[in-house]
């Protein structure tokens, strides 16, 4: 199955079709898109759930937050309506930065941790999937100058791709443990 999701939560899902095909699919509205801007989406197979990763808070209880929403697939709802929430500044402070915004998420398949990615501020942060922090990091302005996905290499090497403008937009950095 294939997922995509909209900055207003609403999820589509398809199969695979044959190339120039086009392939049935279907929506559902996560109700996520009312909390908050999302940016972000990763498959959480311990929990057969997609993780929502909240860039930019629309009420003002996800103020200085960082929000991930948790979506059974099985279920085809919120794990929990409130999400798993972080303080920003705490993101922020772990990676060096001044504020952190997430555009990319991805589970690491061998502790379970959440990694997410900010565009804005070229920043990478780990956590559990209870919202501590574990570590935090600045990317290069050089190396990256648009960070928007995060992703793991089957040899643990992690991936981040940046959007290209008007150059090349995919960066690697090593990441074993």
């Amino acid at each position: 199955r294939f997922w995509l999701v909209t900055s207003d939560g609403i999820l589509y899902e398809s199969g695979e079709g044959e190339n120039g095909t086009h392939v049935p699919f279907r929506m559902y509205d996560t109700g996520v898109g009312t909390q908050c801007e999302i940016e972000g989406l990763a498959y959480d197979p311990a929990a057969d759930a997609l993780l929502l990763a909240c860039k930019t808070p629309r009420v003002r209880a996800l103020r200085g937050m960082v929000a991930v929403f948790s979506w059974s697939i099985s279920r085809r709802a919120l794990v929990s309506r409130s999400g798993v929430r972080v303080r920003a500044d705490s993101l922020a402070r772990s990676a060096g930065v001044s504020t952190f915004h997430p555009s990319g998420i991805e589970r690491d398949p061998t502790t379970g941790h959440w990694l997410l990615v900010a565009a804005r501020e070229r920043a990478v942060v780990e956590i559990t999937a209870d919202g501590d922090v574990v570590a935090g990091a600045a990317l290069s302005r050089r190396g990256h100058r648009q960070p928007e996905g995060i992703a793991i290499a089957s040899d643990r090497t992690l991936l981040i791709g940046d959007e290209g403008a008007r150059r090349s937009g995919l960066q690697e950095s090593a990441c074993h443990s």
